[in-house]
């Protein structure tokens, strides 16, 4: 009797060492957390349509799960001015105040754009809902706080609390894009979050979703550098077929700066008469605050790295896949995109992805997944969402020869995840 008991602890140890060797992704309640990129923005707006087309979203549907959203109406009814709106970017950016109807209770993407990681700890939904001249955090009141808001007592959940309570299974999360992002966009180092202040609430918002017992699968940050927003003057000195030394000389450029949409605008303006020759401050940022700003990044993935080997998060390298697709471009549908200005990964603005950058992210992740867990996720229809989406270039204006005009002549490295569990 004994040596029979012996024997079925001994089975059972063996079942459990084996179901601990084997991740399991139970994606029942997939939350996301973050800021832009996640939320779904598209042409600096944050709107139903291409909410629905956010690598998450996209992603639930391939997995077979929900995504509630807190969807937003397409520039209908009141108007927020975004008080930080990009200097020289003109029109001003503006947001829809109107949740789109029918709206859940709850959403499963409690991400805000522009988010630092002290905010996504500490700022919580407050009355009035609508705050003019403070986007941000109109935006965490309509999508943290509403419709709880106009009840008496509601929770006032910020960004992490609101993800615990969704007692999350599966869950994504893109830290620290409003920790370095504006800092880029402004061409300003110092707005950027101190390096120790980020380690120390990133180390306190990594715990706290590691104890939801969910499987984390974190995304660092992207080179804001990579992004269509910044072009190098060799690219801009191609598109207007001029010698690099001829640009620097007229615009006062120098190696390593980077012009902004803003800049390419002025500069096209000058070529056309309508512009003065001389870039505004908008329209550069010059080479010692790009390398700062870069440095800034580096100290910035750094820690998310060790915060998530410390927590045992999943890792997706998305710095290294928007580079890839800004240096290498990527074929869909027989076409080459890039991450270049008007290059079709990203939308209008240079900023955030088009609805085919969002599904080709989203099947990045679906293979690293399939790659952890030995799911069998089916990626999404690229052709189709390529086929309605209205930021890819026009097919008329994409000649054999314009593609190899914004495309460098080494493809590179195909695309592929990089991370680690």
């Amino acid at each position: 009797m004994p040596y029979r008991i012996l024997g079925s602890i001994m089975v059972w140890v063996a079942i459990l060492a084996l179901q601990a060797a084997s991740p399991v992704l139970d994606p029942t309640s997939f939350v996301a957390v973050g800021g832009c990129w996640t939320a779904g923005c598209s042409d600096s707006q944050l709107t139903a349509p291409y909410q629905s087309l956010s690598y998450p979203s996209m992603m639930a549907r391939q997995i077979g799960t929900i995504m509630p959203l807190a969807r937003f109406r397409p520039m209908h009814g009141p108007l927020i001015a975004g008080a930080d709106s990009l200097p020289g970017v003109a029109p001003p950016v503006s947001q829809s105040a109107l949740r789109v109807l029918p709206f859940p209770v709850f959403t499963f993407n409690p991400s805000i754009p522009d988010l630092t990681v002290a905010e996504s700890l500490r700022r919580r939904p407050e009355l009035p809902i609508q705050r003019e001249g403070d986007l941000k955090q109109t935006l965490i009141n309509l999508v943290l706080g509403y419709p709880a808001l106009i009840l008496d007592d509601p929770p006032r959940w910020s960004q992490i609390e609101y993800a615990e309570r969704m007692r999350p299974t599966f869950l994504i999360w893109q830290p620290g894009e409003g920790d370095l992002f504006p800092a880029a966009l402004r061409g300003d180092p110092s707005l950027a979050t101190r390096l120790s202040s980020f380690a120390t609430d990133l180390t306190e918002a990594a715990a706290r979703l590691r104890s939801t017992h969910a499987v984390v699968l974190v995304l660092n940050l992207p080179d804001p550098f990579d992004g269509a927003f910044f072009s190098s003057p060799e690219e801009v000195a191609e598109l207007y077929d001029l010698t690099v030394e001829e640009l620097r000389s007229l615009f006062d450029l120098s190696e390593g700066d980077r012009i902004t949409v803003t800049g390419l605008v002025e500069i096209g303006d000058f070529y056309r008469g309508r512009g003065p020759g001389q870039l505004s401050s908008a329209a550069v940022v010059k080479a010692p605050e790009v390398a700062a700003l870069r440095e800034a990044l580096a100290g910035f993935n750094e820690a998310i790295e060790e915060a998530a080997a410390r927590n045992g998060f999943l890792m997706f390298d998305l710095h290294r896949f928007v580079w890839l697709v800004r240096e290498s471009g990527v074929e869909v549908e027989g076409r080459i995109l890039s991450g270049r200005f008007g290059g079709g990964f990203y939308s209008p603005d240079g900023l955030f992805p088009s609805p085919t950058g969002h599904a080709l992210l989203a099947n990045e992740l679906l293979a690293y997944l399939n790659h952890i867990f030995g799911s069998a996720y089916v990626p999404v229809d690229i052709g189709s969402v390529a086929e309605l989406d209205p930021f890819l270039p026009k097919p008329a204006d994409k000649s054999e020869g314009r593609i190899r005009r914004i495309l460098p002549s080494d493809r590179g490295p195909a695309l592929s995840p990089r991370g680690t569990p």
